[in-house]
């Protein structure tokens, strides 16, 4: 567990198709309106957080009705996006009419 808290604050620059998507905060298979918010939230910094896209990029997102279901890949992001994203995630998701529910990990 220490040891992926670890790889997660381990600054790493992405390669080739990588590269596009790190930048934006997504896959390109994340749902629509996710990718709309994650491209708004990157595009600056944020206090205690200066590479949203870097943090955004370990977050599954989903969809249902007007649900915006967020999914951390590790203990670390998903501290890290309650503390200095989810403010900001749940102000983009309700102009897009979505109620954002806490970033949570599954084991």
């Amino acid at each position: 567990m220490l040891l992926d808290a670890l790889d997660d604050l381990q600054a790493r620059e992405p390669s080739g198709q990588e590269r596009s998507q790190w930048s934006q905060g997504y896959d390109e298979y994340a749902p629509k309106a996710w990718q709309e918010i994650c491209g708004v939230i990157s595009a600056r910094e944020l206090p205690g957080c200066h590479r949203p896209a870097a943090w955004l990029m370990k977050i599954n997102a989903s969809i249902t009705g007007q649900t915006l279901k967020l999914v951390a890949q590790t203990r670390c992001v998903q501290d890290m996006v309650q503390k200095h994203l989810m403010a900001d995630i749940s102000r983009h998701a309700a102009k897009r009419g979505l109620v954002a529910v806490d970033v949570c990990y599954v084991v």
